[in-house]
């Protein structure tokens, strides 16, 4: 959450400045929402796999996971949507394509609710969930849409080295509630110049969590439908190549890399991959 003075610098007028508080004040009444449907809940926790992937089809349309991410699928326990993109995922041959193809159109029915609809859908989940990795929460109340198909989470992913152990979900049911979540996460690793896997190495263990984005999806625009929400992420299957000329692979000058150091180079590297998926959408 940016700071007022924070605001103040970055808005050069008092009207920016306006628009600005009054995004933080949503934010905090989104904060605030959540914070009261989840009291009293159970919560329960469990691990999240995460699948390394490598694509069959060049055409990144065709990716279930664009290079440079960690994409997060969730879904109701034991409707099959998780054992199928796991599948997809490492098998290859076209499956993967197969099944990007399926998510996209599902994305493509689907409605972004009314304000006050989203609310009430949001009040009424008996599970919600926030994505973890180790004691950073990565993004808040996540739930399967009411269509069946799952809820899809894109997180940027620089390349360093994480601990793939360390991703969890924290569920929140409602009294009386046995039905679970799942998930996977798809990891996309991004090409790295030499100098750049050096720099992300030379970060400590205990410091991971640099390589990846927080989202501002689920937080930042719509904290009581994220299952909707998750359909800008459709844009990670849509896009194309040459959006705005932008690469897919943002470099960074080895004289640089030497100049800020490893920890300037990871967090340089994660707002990059942010900027080419804002530049497609995301």
């Amino acid at each position: 959450m940016p700071k007022i003075g924070e605001l103040l610098k970055r808005s050069r007028t008092k009207a920016a400045f306006a628009k600005a508080v009054g995004e933080v004040q949503t934010e905090l009444d989104r904060h605030r929402e959540s914070l009261e449907v989840k009291a009293g809940r159970r919560i329960e926790v469990q691990s999240i796999p995460v699948v390394d992937y490598k694509p069959s089809a060049s055409e990144h349309v065709h990716h279930l996971a664009q290079r440079g991410t960690l994409t997060l699928f969730v879904s109701r326990k034991g409707d099959g949507w998780i054992e199928r993109v796991r599948s997809a995922a490492s098998a290859g041959g076209g499956k993967d394509a197969e099944l990007a193809r399926e998510i996209r159109q599902r994305f493509l029915n689907r409605e972004i609710l009314p304000r006050k609809q989203a609310q009430e859908l949001f009040r009424s989940q008996p599970v919600l969930a926030d994505l973890r990795y180790g004691q950073k929460p990565l993004v808040s109340d996540l739930f399967p849409p009411p269509d069946g198909g799952p809820a899809v989470l894109v997180l940027e992913y620089n390349g360093g080295p994480i601990s793939t152990d360390s991703f969890s979900i924290m569920e929140y049911l409602q009294e009386g509630v046995q039905d679970r979540l799942e998930g996977v996460i798809v990891r996309h690793t991004p090409e790295l110049t030499a100098a750049e896997q050096v720099a992300l190495r030379d970060i400590p263990g205990t410091m991971s969590d640099l390589h990846i984005g927080v989202s501002t999806v689920a937080i930042g625009t719509c904290i009581w439908y994220a299952s909707a929400v998750a359909a800008a992420a459709v844009v990670w299957m849509t896009a194309t190549a040459d959006c705005a000329g932008m690469t897919l692979d943002p470099r960074i000058d080895d004289d640089r890399i030497r100049k800020i150091g490893p920890l300037a180079t990871a967090r340089e590297l994660v707002n990059a991959r942010r900027q080419i998926l804002a530049g497609r959408g995301l």
